[in-house]
C-alpha cells in the first residue's frame, strides 16, 4: 500500500504545512489512559479560515508538561497563548490539571477517565476558568475511537456567564505506526441560555485527521476542519506535536 512506508520526513513536511487554534478551543481529544512514570511535552495549535476578517486567522497555541505520577493518575502543568485578527501573539492563561483513569485498560467494554483542570487568566479583565471532561476510548480490531464531553465555567469576578459545554470525538485506522488515518469533530454548543436548540449559533467542526509516530516518542496528530454551522469559520486545521519520556 502507498503508504505503509511513509517516513518521518514526510510526516514532518506535512506538519510543516498546518502547524496552526481557533478562538474557541479546537482542542486535542484525551484519551482516558494514563501511564505511570511517563513524561509529556506537548505543542499544540490551531488557526480558523474564513472571509469574515472577524472569524479567520484566529490562532491559538499551547504548550503542556504531563506527568504520570500514579498508575491511573496523571497531572498537567500549561500555559496557553491567541492570537486575534491585526493582533500579536499574547499570553492568554495557564492552567493545572490532571487526569484519572477509572479502571484499567482494557478491564471493561469501555475505557474511561475524567479531566478536571483549572485556567488562571493572565490578562487583565478576562474570566479564569475550570473545566471537566468525561474522557472515553474504544478499541475495536484496527480502529480506535475516543470521545470527550465536557463543560467549561467562567469564574470569578470577570465570569460572564453559565457552562459552556463541549463534545469532542476521533476515530482512526491503526494502520501504521507513523500514519493512522481518521476523522474529527468538535463541537461547541455554548452556554445553554443562549445558544439551546439553535444549531447555527453553536460551533461546529467536522474534518479529516492523520495520528501517528515521526520518530521513537514523537508523535504527531493533524487535522483539517470544515465548519458545518453559520457560527463556525469556513475552515480550521490543528495540529499537535508531543515527546514522550520515562522514568
Amino acid at each position: 500500500m502507498p503508504f505503509k512506508n511513509i517516513s518521518a520526513g514526510t510526516a514532518a513536511l506535512f506538519l510543516s504545512f498546518i502547524m496552526v487554534q481557533p478562538a474557541y478551543a479546537i482542542d486535542k481529544v484525551y484519551s482516558p489512559n494514563v501511564t505511570k512514570g511517563e513524561l509529556e511535552v506537548e505543542y499544540s495549535g490551531s488557526t480558523t479560515f474564513d472571509g469574515n476578517h472577524d472569524k479567520r486567522n484566529l490562532e491559538g497555541h499551547e504548550v503542556e508538561l504531563e506527568y504520570g505520577i500514579a498508575d491511573r493518575i496523571m497531572l498537567e502543568l500549561a500555559g496557553s497563548f491567541q492570537k486575534l485578527p491585526d493582533e500579536n501573539v499574547k499570553s492568554d492563561g495557564v492552567g493545572l490539571g490532571g487526569r484519572y483513569q477509572f479502571f484499567e485498560q482494557g478491564e471493561h467494554w469501555l475505557d474511561a477517565g475524567i479531566l478536571l483542570s483549572y485556567g488562571k487568566a493572565t490578562q487583565g479583565g478576562d474570566p479564569d476558568g475550570i473545566e471537566a471532561k468525561l474522557l472515553l476510548e474504544k478499541q475495536t480490531g484496527e480502529f480506535l475511537h475516543r470521545a470527550n464531553i465536557g463543560i467549561e465555567q467562567e469564574v470569578g469576578s470577570h465570569a460572564s456567564g453559565g457552562p459552556d459545554r463541549v463534545i469532542l470525538w476521533n476515530s482512526r485506522y491503526r494502520y501504521d505506526a507513523h500514519f493512522e488515518p481518521g476523522f474529527e469533530i468538535q463541537s461547541d454548543f455554548g452556554q445553554a441560555n443562549e445558544t439551546h436548540g439553535n444549531y447555527n449559533k453553536q460551533e461546529h467542526y467536522i474534518g479529516p485527521a492523520a495520528f501517528g509516530q515521526i520518530i521513537p516518542n514523537l508523535k504527531y496528530e493533524a487535522a483539517y476542519y470544515f465548519g458545518v454551522s453559520d457560527a463556525a469559520s469556513t475552515g480550521a486545521a490543528r495540529v499537535l506535536l508531543e515527546y514522550e519520556m520515562f522514568f
